[in-house]
């Protein structure tokens, strides 16, 4: 084995170490040099749309799972998590072809099935979701729930169900980030400041590099009147790569 195969295995391994703990940027690096070392490393690739996916950049996460597949043309686990973008950015076509494949090329998947139904679903009407998730709740809730919010910022959910959704999923999982800011985002959009400012922070607590997170929780600050606390927020969302919060300083910093 070249030392060149070595050490691109060697980040590899650190890189999945940080997925596991969650620091996501510091996995999008590693895997990032892999792959730079090891052009052909697919699972780098594949682990870096995992990274990608878990911040909610989804368009990246697809290419990634693309160059993986390019790569590695029988790789389930490519094509799987590229069928779970594809649900994510309502391309339910493309999600369904995906898993197909998934459960051509492994028959026995568990969980190819569900969101192929669930892609069925989005491909009809956003009435018939609440059915779905009503209807595997019970059967998976802590997979449904995760999907759920991770699909929040590209449905058009009535929102009569999001709050209950929501505490549900954190009933699920207390340590369900996505859930906390979701929610947070929700009392924030009903001006529910105080709510908003606790759940926001609370995804802060579990998940410390969570831009978005510092991004609204700065939004509350401001509305709340704490404009120092508002631009510490912004100020650790664009360090963490946020750019809305980049140009929200740039035109606070010109006034």
């Amino acid at each position: 084995m070249s030392s060149n195969v070595q050490n691109a295995e060697t980040i590899f391994s650190q890189g999945i170490d940080k997925l596991k703990s969650e620091d996501y940027l510091g996995a999008i690096s590693d895997f990032s040099q892999a792959i730079e070392i090891n052009p052909n490393y697919a699972e780098a690739c594949c682990n870096r749309g995992n990274a990608y996916a878990f911040k909610f950049h989804y368009e990246k996460a697809i290419l990634d799972y693309s160059q993986a597949i390019d790569i590695k043309p029988r790789y389930v686990e490519a094509y799987y998590n590229r069928g779970i973008m594809y649900c994510n950015i309502n391309n339910p076509a493309k999600a369904i072809s995906d898993l197909d494949k998934v459960m051509d090329l492994n028959p026995n998947h568990e969980s190819a099935s569900f969101i192929k139904e669930l892609a069925l679903v989005k491909s009809r009407s956003y009435e018939d979701i609440t059915t779905f998730y009503n209807k595997f709740i019970d059967v998976n809730p802590k997979d449904v729930l995760k999907y759920f919010v991770q699909e929040l910022d590209y449905l058009q959910y009535c929102q009569k169900n999001l709050l209950s959704l929501l505490g549900k999923a954190i009933e699920v999982d207390p340590n369900f980030s996505g859930a906390y800011f979701h929610r947070g985002k929700a009392h924030y959009d009903k001006k529910n400041y105080n709510l908003a400012l606790s759940d926001l922070s609370k995804a802060i607590e579990i998940e410390p590099n969570y831009a978005e997170a510092y991004y609204f929780r700065g939004l509350v600050k401001n509305d709340l009147g704490d404009k120092p606390g508002a631009s510490y927020d912004w100020k650790k969302a664009g360090e963490l790569g946020c750019e809305k919060a980049i140009e929200l300083m740039k035109e606070n910093n010109k006034e």
